[in-house]
């Protein structure tokens, strides 16, 4: 039956879990390996205890298809995705001990437990759980899922299958599986199944009937598709796996152990034994589970936490012991020679490490001439290596010997000609056997200022100083030019030098790094205001990617960076920087001496505290699996299928995500955006956690990507969606509510304004009944009396002339008294809306001007519209004092009288060209001037008007009523009206 290979990488301690063997781990002795093999030493060693949350009691471990580690354990289904173990699913799995697990291909994880119950995990989070008949429960070994589905289920009773639901055991009599209990199971690469007791196995071929026997000694050879088993440890706690050397990784009773052959012997010689146990950094004393995830790295499991070994981007040299705090030269013929604080002898690097005592048992200063002389200064002395030969070198008599403690290895630097220069106590040089000090080098700095770094290029030499200084000497001659901050050198204390021509030389130091050009110094700046700062070593390719190697960690600045920087010295440059995670050993501490050197010109060897490292700077690995992102919760409630609906008065919203990102966990990066809100463009970030306050309610859908730790995106967007309930005063039943309530306060505010202008027009009317009865029985009487009287009295003259002139009395008195019965009529009984009061205040013009000489001019704007009697009576008022005023006192030659019936307003306005009001005379707040005016504005206070005059001496008086339409006319402009004016404004 044939088999997923995946199944094979499922293993679990309980029942000697199955090892998954691979094309690429079988043959060692005819597989080329494109790097060289590399030792355990080489290999950067992690572990997780209890401290950063790894489960203990592990029994099984699994990979699924989003990279995800899967630790089955006594305690439960614990996920890794790099940074976190979190406990998963600890309340729908049937049992606590999970004892097998298989990561299925759709992304679905299977899980056994210790009472043999079989659960299967869906991608989407769904659980379901498989309970066996009680005559097939029994702790399970091993899982794995066949092509067709069909799912295998090793217990310690035997073997048996499940699919579509339906349970089937198979048996010694029908299937010829073994009658003893079983002691290991595995799948090998060509899909058998191989089941091992005390002392047989058993092996059923894809699409078989039955198992077939087989001995021990076969089902060991399948097991790694190698013959010769003798090798094997007979204390081994689970199954071997496989590197991408063919080593074998074993766990066993006495720590971890792993097995490889020397490339000139067959594989069943007996191999090489490299050990890891408790005294050197194993998290426990016995090694349980070992498992190879898929970037090749080896997870092994003890009782006292998870072990990690893992090739990094830098490859530690084979070193023993290794050196501490080293400083590398290479030389002209392709090997690099260590020279460390180590009391060892320096070490000269090729394929492996050979020491040369001969250069001192301690060495203090170490350079490498353009010849690949070596020169080396120590307590002892200084030698000169050259062609296996050593020369002793005698020093001047006031040269003072090196202390214990080296101050510095990168103060010794050798020309081309052979001139060589070193810092001690000043500065020297040494040429032809004789010395020189700086005293005889004129334009040095003096003895107060010792060199902290040199180097040479060609026949130049550059020496760095403290406090901004360097100092350039071209020989022979030794011309000396010194720079500093006059030239911009800006970098503090100069820790390291790297001169790429005669004239160009790199600068480091303990405020950044700078490159003289043109003869002033450019600081190179990353993007984020990256200083590079502290920086012990500088390399650059031939192509111009650059290296620099600071405390921080191993910065690689690409080559199109520089060049842009170069052309436009403030651009940002991109950075890569490789740290602990990518294999670098510890810190690189500035002062120790050069810390990046190439033999070939691609291969970088790199120095750190605790050894040297080596990067192929053209085949940077990187990793090949892009991250994918999963949404773990919201408001630690697990994602599901369907959206999750928050409730109502949701002031928070939690989101936690993440990717499983196993090499460089430090580095990974995620894109995020919420679509729903008020900004949904995408954001950067490297927390696992995501916070939202005060959303309003309404549907959402939050999306995410990640990276790996090389910075490769996605392909996939993990997406979910929520939505916040709405609280009851949020709904629109409530807003519409509350605009009813707020219509209704309206309504009842403007019923409680009629009511009370109902009230003020019922005490109006009586008012106004009160001054007609008043008028009527008071004034109209004594008109009627006085007429009668004028009668009688021109009936007794029998001058024409007073006759005439009495009949003219009797006029005017009949007159006055027809208007004051029509005031008294006006004041009983409401007028009915008419259009004339343009007409009345022409008619009130032509009475007042007559034998006037002003010439009266009315100009009327927009559609004469009735007012209401109360402001009719009010306006007609002010206009009769403002023309009586205006005849009176103004003497002016023209009045014109403007009425504007606007949708908005009605306006009364007056002009006049006579002689003006004296200064403050105008004042319409002031009593003082008068009754007439004190009564006009009374009366546009009732009306809610507003009533302006200016005026000055010579230049005429203007006086304006302005009313709201809607006291003003009897039927107010509608809605539309007032729009279509406010539009056309």
């Amino acid at each position: 039956m044939p088999l997923n290979v995946q199944a094979l990488a499922n293993r679990s301690r309980f029942g000697w879990p199955v090892v998954v063997l691979f094309a690429v781990g079988c043959l060692v002795s005819t597989v080329t390996f494109a790097r060289p093999f590399l030792t355990l030493e080489q290999w950067a060693h992690t572990t997780f205890t209890t401290k950063d949350g790894a489960p203990l009691g592990v029994r099984a471990i699994a990979q699924d298809r989003d990279g995800f580690l899967w630790f089955g354990s006594e305690e439960g289904l614990t996920r890794f995705d790099g940074v976190r173990f979190v406990r998963m699913f600890a309340d729908q799995l049937p049992a606590t001990p999970i004892t097998a697990l298989y990561a299925a291909g759709d992304g679905s994880l299977w899980t056994g437990d210790r009472y043999g119950s079989v659960t299967h995990i869906a991608s989407d989070g769904a659980v379901t759980t498989y309970a066996p008949p009680t005559l097939l429960r029994a702790t399970v070994m091993y899982l794995s899922q066949a092509r067709d589905g069909t799912l295998w289920v090793i217990t310690v009773s035997g073997a048996q299958s499940f699919r579509d639901g339906t349970w089937r055991r198979y048996t010694p009599e029908a299937d010829g599986t073994p009658t003893e209990p079983l002691f290991q199971a595995y799948g090998d690469r060509h899909q058998r199944i191989w089941l091992l007791t005390e002392q047989k196995a058993y092996r059923h071929d894809p699409g078989a009937a039955r198992f077939v026997p087989e001995t021990l000694e076969a089902a060991k050879d399948a097991m790694l598709d190698r013959p010769g088993t003798s090798w094997r440890p007979n204390d081994l706690t689970s199954d071997e796996q496989v590197d991408a050397d063919g080593a074998l990784w074993i766990p066993t009773f006495r720590g971890l152990v792993r097995l490889h052959w020397p490339a000139d012997k067959p594989a069943a010689g007996a191999p090489v034994e490299e050990w890891v146990k408790r005294e050197d950094g194993l998290t426990g004393q016995e090694a349980e589970n070992a498992f190879a995830d898929r970037d090749g790295a080896i997870w092994v499991t003890t009782s006292g936490g998870i072990d990690r070994f893992r090739v990094g981007k830098l490859i530690p040299l084979a070193i023993v012991p290794a050196p501490y705090t080293p400083a590398i030269f290479a030389d002209s013929s392709g090997g690099l020679w260590i020279d460390s604080l180590s009391n060892v002898p320096v070490v000269r690097y090729t394929d492996g490490a050979v020491r040369h005592p001969e250069l001192g048992s301690r060495v203090e200063r170490l350079a490498v001439a353009p010849d690949a002389a070596v020169w080396a200064l120590g307590p002892e002395g200084l030698v000169r290596l050259d062609n296996g030969v050593t020369t002793p070198v005698p020093l001047p008599p006031d040269f003072a010997l090196l202390k214990a403690m080296r101050v510095g290895s990168n103060t010794m630097a050798v020309t081309a000609s052979g001139a060589l220069w070193l810092g001690h106590m000043g500065t020297w040089r040494f040429d032809h056997g004789a010395w020189l000090d700086q005293r005889q080098i004129p334009g040095l700095p003096g003895h107060e200022a010792p060199p902290t770094a040199m180097a040479a290029r060609g026949d130049t030499v550059w020496i760095g100083y403290t406090s901004d200084r360097l100092a350039r000497v071209d020989e022979p001659d030794r011309q000396v030019r010194v720079l500093g901050r006059p030239e911009g050198l800006a970098v503090g204390n100069v820790l390291s030098l790297h001169p790429t021509s005669t004239d160009r030389v790199w600068v480091g130091g303990e405020l950044g790094v700078q490159r003289m050009r043109d003869r002033r110094f450019v600081t190179l700046t990353g993007v984020g205001g990256e200083r590079f700062s502290n920086v012990s070593g500088i390399w650059e390719r031939a192509d111009g990617e650059l290296w620099l190697n600071a405390v921080r960690g191993l910065y690689r600045v690409p080559a199109e960076d520089i060049r842009a920087w170069e052309a436009a010295p403030t651009t940002r440059v991109r950075f890569e920087l490789f740290d602990e995670q990518d294999g670098r050993q510890g810190i690189a501490k500035a002062y120790s001496g050069p810390s990046l050197a190439s033999t070939d010109g691609h291969t970088l060897f790199v120095a750190s505290a605790r050894g040297v490292s080596r990067i192929d700077t053209l085949h940077v690995a990187r990793n090949a699996f892009p991250a994918t992102p999963v949404i773990d919760a919201i408001n630690d409630m697990p994602v599901s299928a369907h959206d999750m609906r928050l409730p109502a008065t949701t002031q928070r919203v939690d989101i936690d995500f993440t990717a499983a990102v196993l090499d460089r966990p430090g580095e990974a990066r995620f894109m995020l955006r919420l679509l729903g809100a008020d900004s949904d463009v995408w954001q950067e970030t490297s927390n696992r956690r995501i916070s939202y306050a005060n959303l309003a309610p309404g549907a959402y859908r939050f999306e995410v990507k990640a990276t790996n730790g090389d910075g490769l995106w996605s392909t996939s967007v993990a997406s979910t969606g929520f939505s916040i309930a709405p609280a009851f005063y949020q709904t629109g039943w409530f807003r519409l509510l509350c605009a009813a309530a707020f219509a209704a306060l309206l309504w009842l505010l403007y019923l409680t304004r009629v009511r009370s202008l109902r009230i003020l027009m019922s005490a109006r009317s009586i008012e106004r009944e009160s001054i007609a009865r008043d008028l009527h029985d008071t004034l109209l009487q004594n008109l009627h009396a006085l007429l009668l009287r004028v009668h009688l009295a021109s009936k007794a003259v029998t001058d024409p002339d007073a006759q005439a002139k009495l009949q003219k009395a009797m006029e005017v008195t009949r007159q006055a008294v027809e208007e004051g019965r029509d005031k008294v009529s006006q004041l009983r009984e409401e007028r009915p809306p008419v259009h004339d009061f343009p007409e009345r205040v022409e008619r009130l013009a032509a009475a007042l001007g007559d034998g006037q000489s002003s010439r009266v001019v009315l100009e009327l704007r927009g559609a004469a519209q009735a007012l209401c009697a109360p402001a009719e009576e009010d306006i007609y008022a002010i206009a009769s004092e403002l023309l009586s005023n205006a005849f009176r006192h103004a003497g002016a030659h023209t009045v014109t009288v403007t009425l504007d019936f606007s949708v908005r307003y009605f306006e009364l306005s007056v002009r006049d060209d006579g002689v003006g009001m004296p200064a403050g005379s105008a004042d319409l707040q002031d009593p003082r001037s008068g009754w007439g005016l004190v009564g006009m504005r009374e009366r546009a206070g009732r009306l809610s008007g507003e009533l302006r005059t200016s005026s000055s001496p010579g230049k005429g008086t203007f006086v304006r009523l302005r009313v709201p339409a809607h006291l003003a006319y009897w039927k107010p402009p509608g809605i539309l009206a007032r729009l279509r004016a406010w539009l056309r404004r």
